[in-house]
Protein backbone atom coordinates (compact mmCIF):
# COMPACT_ATOMS: atom_id res chain seq x y z
CA UNK A 1 0.00 0.00 0.00
CA UNK A 2 2.85 2.41 0.87
CA UNK A 3 4.56 1.57 -2.43
CA UNK A 4 1.42 2.49 -4.41
CA UNK A 5 1.04 5.75 -2.51
CA UNK A 6 4.69 6.66 -3.20
CA UNK A 7 4.31 5.64 -6.85
CA UNK A 8 1.14 7.76 -7.16
CA UNK A 9 2.93 10.76 -5.58
CA UNK A 10 5.84 10.24 -7.97
CA UNK A 11 3.46 10.25 -10.96
CA UNK A 12 1.77 13.46 -9.77
CA UNK A 13 5.12 15.18 -9.24
CA UNK A 14 6.40 13.94 -12.62
CA UNK A 15 3.27 15.24 -14.34
CA UNK A 16 3.65 18.61 -12.61
CA UNK A 17 7.32 18.89 -13.64
CA UNK A 18 6.41 17.98 -17.22
CA UNK A 19 3.69 20.66 -17.21
CA UNK A 20 6.06 23.28 -15.86
CA UNK A 21 8.58 22.55 -18.59
CA UNK A 22 5.89 22.48 -21.26
CA UNK A 23 4.78 25.93 -20.11
CA UNK A 24 8.05 27.44 -21.04
CA UNK A 25 9.01 24.70 -23.44
CA UNK A 26 12.40 26.27 -22.99
CA UNK A 27 15.09 24.84 -20.87
CA UNK A 28 16.33 27.06 -18.04
CA UNK A 29 19.70 27.44 -19.79
CA UNK A 30 18.04 29.03 -22.83
CA UNK A 31 16.11 31.43 -20.62
CA UNK A 32 19.31 32.32 -18.76
CA UNK A 33 21.18 32.85 -22.04
CA UNK A 34 18.55 35.26 -23.37
CA UNK A 35 18.52 37.07 -20.02
CA UNK A 36 22.29 37.50 -20.27
CA UNK A 37 22.02 38.79 -23.85
CA UNK A 38 19.48 41.46 -22.94
CA UNK A 39 20.98 42.22 -19.53
CA UNK A 40 17.87 41.57 -17.44
CA UNK A 41 17.03 38.68 -15.13
CA UNK A 42 13.29 38.16 -15.19
CA UNK A 43 11.25 37.76 -12.03
CA UNK A 44 8.30 36.73 -14.21
CA UNK A 45 9.86 34.28 -16.67
CA UNK A 46 6.56 33.94 -18.54
CA UNK A 47 7.02 37.51 -19.83
CA UNK A 48 10.31 36.53 -21.48
CA UNK A 49 8.82 33.33 -22.87
CA UNK A 50 5.83 35.26 -24.23
CA UNK A 51 8.11 37.80 -25.93
CA UNK A 52 9.88 34.93 -27.69
CA UNK A 53 6.71 33.08 -28.74
CA UNK A 54 4.74 33.50 -31.96
CA UNK A 55 0.99 33.10 -32.11
CA UNK A 56 1.38 30.11 -34.44
CA UNK A 57 3.64 28.33 -31.95
CA UNK A 58 1.17 29.03 -29.18
CA UNK A 59 -1.72 27.66 -31.24
CA UNK A 60 0.21 24.51 -32.16
CA UNK A 61 1.21 23.84 -28.54
CA UNK A 62 -1.80 25.08 -26.59
CA UNK A 63 -2.81 21.56 -25.62
CA UNK A 64 0.59 21.20 -23.92
CA UNK A 65 0.32 24.50 -22.06
CA UNK A 66 -0.50 24.49 -18.40
CA UNK A 67 -3.60 26.71 -18.02
CA UNK A 68 -2.47 28.55 -14.88
CA UNK A 69 0.50 30.20 -16.59
CA UNK A 70 0.07 33.40 -18.52
CA UNK A 71 1.94 32.63 -21.69
CA UNK A 72 0.93 34.75 -24.63
CA UNK A 73 2.72 35.75 -27.83
CA UNK A 74 5.02 38.55 -28.87
CA UNK A 75 2.41 40.47 -30.87
CA UNK A 76 0.51 41.17 -27.64
CA UNK A 77 3.65 42.72 -26.11
CA UNK A 78 4.90 44.51 -29.24
CA UNK A 79 2.73 47.68 -29.01
CA UNK A 80 3.70 48.15 -25.37
CA UNK A 81 7.39 47.85 -26.27
CA UNK A 82 6.92 50.27 -29.16
CA UNK A 83 5.45 52.87 -26.80
CA UNK A 84 8.12 52.32 -24.13
CA UNK A 85 10.86 52.62 -26.74
CA UNK A 86 9.36 55.86 -28.09
CA UNK A 87 9.13 57.25 -24.56
CA UNK A 88 12.72 56.36 -23.67
CA UNK A 89 14.22 57.64 -26.93
CA UNK A 90 12.21 60.87 -26.84
CA UNK A 91 13.16 61.47 -23.22
CA UNK A 92 16.86 60.84 -23.88
CA UNK A 93 16.88 63.05 -26.98
CA UNK A 94 15.24 65.85 -24.99
CA UNK A 95 17.91 65.57 -22.31
CA UNK A 96 20.76 65.58 -24.85
CA UNK A 97 19.61 68.56 -26.87
CA UNK A 98 17.02 70.83 -25.35
CA UNK A 99 17.28 73.22 -28.31
CA UNK A 100 15.65 70.85 -30.82
CA UNK A 101 12.17 71.75 -31.96
CA UNK A 102 9.42 69.12 -32.03
CA UNK A 103 9.94 68.32 -35.72
CA UNK A 104 13.68 67.72 -35.23
CA UNK A 105 13.00 65.57 -32.15
CA UNK A 106 10.50 63.50 -34.12
CA UNK A 107 12.96 63.00 -37.01
CA UNK A 108 15.77 62.01 -34.64
CA UNK A 109 13.48 59.66 -32.71
CA UNK A 110 12.33 58.00 -35.93
CA UNK A 111 15.95 57.50 -36.96
CA UNK A 112 16.80 55.73 -33.69
CA UNK A 113 13.63 53.66 -33.57
CA UNK A 114 13.73 52.66 -37.25
CA UNK A 115 12.84 49.06 -38.09
CA UNK A 116 16.29 48.55 -39.59
CA UNK A 117 17.97 49.43 -36.28
CA UNK A 118 15.80 47.04 -34.31
CA UNK A 119 16.34 44.31 -36.91
CA UNK A 120 20.09 44.87 -36.64
CA UNK A 121 19.93 44.60 -32.84
CA UNK A 122 17.99 41.33 -33.02
CA UNK A 123 20.41 39.85 -35.56
CA UNK A 124 23.60 41.15 -33.93
CA UNK A 125 22.57 39.82 -30.52
CA UNK A 126 21.16 36.61 -32.04
CA UNK A 127 17.79 37.15 -30.36
CA UNK A 128 15.93 35.98 -33.46
CA UNK A 129 17.46 32.53 -32.96
CA UNK A 130 15.44 32.11 -29.77
CA UNK A 131 12.07 32.88 -31.36
CA UNK A 132 9.62 30.02 -30.83
CA UNK A 133 7.83 29.57 -34.16
CA UNK A 134 5.10 27.39 -35.56
CA UNK A 135 5.97 24.77 -38.17
CA UNK A 136 4.87 26.95 -41.10
CA UNK A 137 6.91 29.87 -39.77
CA UNK A 138 9.98 27.66 -39.46
CA UNK A 139 9.60 26.63 -43.11
CA UNK A 140 9.25 30.29 -44.15
CA UNK A 141 12.28 31.22 -42.01
CA UNK A 142 10.42 34.20 -40.53
CA UNK A 143 13.03 34.65 -37.81
CA UNK A 144 15.15 36.63 -40.30
CA UNK A 145 12.29 38.86 -41.46
CA UNK A 146 12.87 42.55 -40.64
CA UNK A 147 9.34 43.13 -39.35
CA UNK A 148 9.51 40.02 -37.17
CA UNK A 149 12.87 41.06 -35.70
CA UNK A 150 11.51 44.56 -35.11
CA UNK A 151 8.48 43.15 -33.30
CA UNK A 152 10.67 40.74 -31.32
CA UNK A 153 12.88 43.54 -29.96
CA UNK A 154 9.82 45.63 -29.08
CA UNK A 155 8.21 42.64 -27.34
CA UNK A 156 11.39 42.09 -25.32
CA UNK A 157 11.42 45.78 -24.34
CA UNK A 158 7.80 45.41 -23.17
CA UNK A 159 8.66 42.25 -21.23
CA UNK A 160 11.52 44.00 -19.42
CA UNK A 161 9.31 47.02 -18.74
CA UNK A 162 6.44 44.93 -17.34
CA UNK A 163 8.85 42.82 -15.29
CA UNK A 164 10.39 46.00 -13.85
CA UNK A 165 7.19 47.41 -12.35
CA UNK A 166 7.37 47.18 -8.57
CA UNK A 167 4.46 46.76 -6.15
CA UNK A 168 4.03 50.56 -5.98
CA UNK A 169 3.66 50.79 -9.77
CA UNK A 170 7.10 52.35 -10.21
CA UNK A 171 9.38 51.20 -13.00
CA UNK A 172 13.05 50.53 -12.44
CA UNK A 173 14.55 49.80 -15.84
CA UNK A 174 18.28 49.64 -16.32
CA UNK A 175 19.90 50.93 -19.49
Amino acid sequence: KVFYKQWFNFLIISKFIKQVFSIHNMDPQTIQTVEEIIGHTFFKKELLVSALTTNAYLEEHKKDMYPEKDITHYKILEPIGDSVLDLIVTSELSKLNRNLNDMEKARNKDRYVAEKNLHDIAKRKGLNNYLRMGNGEIKKDIKNNKKICDALVEALIAAVYLDSIDSDGKVDMKE
